[in-house]
């Protein structure tokens, strides 16, 4: 069996039969009720230490990119989208200090209760004493009561739907990785994060453009998913957030900016190339990895009509970091 997967991998057309099959497959649980799928579920197979180290590296990521450390997070209400089946990243922002982290999630994903304690438990742990006691309580009583320090959980609530749920809130911090490249209507997201945030408040997301090994796992060029057409892509679970939207960084730069954001973006990936960028670098001045021009120019050829006009870099790119900042007015 493993073999024949192994085998379809290479094979453009095996690994479009086998994600349809899969979708369909996703289908048949959701129409169940079934909540052991592995959308969300990103801590289900992690061992406490890859946990804890994923939930330390996410918040880094927000405290350094985002320069909110020396209290820089005191008081502040935050919006975290897609926390998936754990709350560490909500609690360590509550201990630095912050008021308030409404964590707001498109799925309804398995949780392990006594796997969340065990990873909270270790979080607490490393903290500084000043930050370990606002939460130390909370995290030993596991999440039921972490409505107590700040921390609110919206489960089967996209971001698209957020400002009907949490009415009139408003938010200085708005947070995600790996989340908005699955997010089917980016453009009613955007509406939606900036209804939510305060003039002069701020969003950090972190975009993973890959092909999440769909092609990449087999060999075949990172690039190929771009060559699938709309419909074929659909199918194979586009909207459902199971694949990566196939939207690219310049689209991002032009939201934001017809939005009246301030706007930065740091590069922490390129196409056919495993090792991230650390840290990430600014996208302007950015000379992408030969490799990545590589893949591009192999892949120019088969690309969909609505990529080809994008240039090398933009193609190259696939994944950053984007930091902006709504105007105070």
């Amino acid at each position: 069996m493993g073999g024949l997967k192994t085998t379809a991998k290479r094979s453009r057309l095996g690994v479009i039969a086998g994600r349809i099959a899969v979708e369909r497959s996703r289908d048949l649980r959701r129409l169940l009720g079934r909540r052991d799928g592995p959308m969300g579920a990103t801590h289900r197979r992690f061992s406490l230490d890859q946990s804890v180290g994923y939930v330390n590296e996410v918040f880094d990521d927000y405290v350094n990119y985002g320069e909110l450390g020396d209290g820089a997070l005191a008081g502040k209400s935050i919006l975290e989208l897609g926390p998936g089946d754990n709350l560490g990243v909500a609690l360590r922002l509550i201990a630095a200090g912050a008021e308030r982290v409404v964590a707001t999630d498109r799925f309804l994903p398995f949780r392990d209760p006594e796997q969340e304690r065990r990873i909270y438990g270790a979080l607490v742990a490393g903290l500084p004493p000043e930050q370990r006691d606002r939460v130390a309580t909370a995290a030993e009583r596991g999440q039921a009561a972490f409505g107590e320090i700040g921390i609110e959980l919206l489960e089967e609530t996209p971001i698209e739907d957020a400002p009907r749920i949490l009415g009139d809130s408003r938010f200085d911090l708005i947070v995600s990785r790996a989340v908005l490249e699955h997010v089917h209507d980016l453009r009613t997201a955007f509406t939606a994060m900036d209804q939510l945030l305060r003039p002069g408040g701020r969003m950090i997301h972190k975009v993973d453009l890959r092909d999440h090994g769909m092609f990449s796992e087999g060999g075949q060029n990172a690039l190929t998913f771009l060559t699938l057409g709309d419909r074929t892509y659909r199918w194979m679970g586009e909207e459902s957030a199971g694949l990566p939207n196939r939207v690219l960084i310049g689209w991002y730069r032009d939201e934001l900016a017809a939005l009246g954001y301030e706007s930065e973006y740091l590069v922490t990936h390129f196409a056919g190339v495993d090792d991230e960028l650390i840290p990430a670098v600014p996208l302007d001045g950015l000379r992408p990895d030969a490799r990545a021009l590589a893949a591009v120019a192999d892949v120019r050829p088969r690309l969909e009509r609505e990529f080809r006009g994008l240039s090398d870099s933009e193609l190259a790119i696939s994944g950053f970091l984007v930091l902006a900042r709504k105007p105070a007015r």
